[in-house]
């Protein structure tokens, strides 16, 4: 699947494709981070991205998920968040 296109699609969608494995977390992960990467300078919205971690974080859902660990429609699913909540361990500004 195109990266580019799975930027575009509604949760729902990614996170159906992702439970019947048609699509990988860590496919999704890279798909975002190569978007982020494209629109970096243009837009300007991360503050703190943490490509690794969500990487790993993938890797470890994927590998649930494969087991049959399933833990519902999110998982596997990457998300942001806004600077302004406290996170341990991350830079909040």
């Amino acid at each position: 699947m195109d990266p580019k296109e799975l930027c575009y699609k509604s949760v729902a969608e990614l996170g159906k494709l992702i439970r019947t494995g048609d699509l990988s977390p860590l496919e999704l992960v890279r798909a975002y981070l190569l978007r982020i990467a494209d629109v970096k300078t243009i837009l300007n919205s991360w503050i703190t991205l943490l490509p690794e971690r969500a990487l790993k974080e993938a890797q470890k859902a994927e590998y649930d998920i494969v087991k049959g660990r399933y833990r519902g429609p999110l998982h596997g699913i990457p998300f942001g968040l806004k600077d302004v909540y406290k996170t341990k361990g991350i830079r909040t500004t």
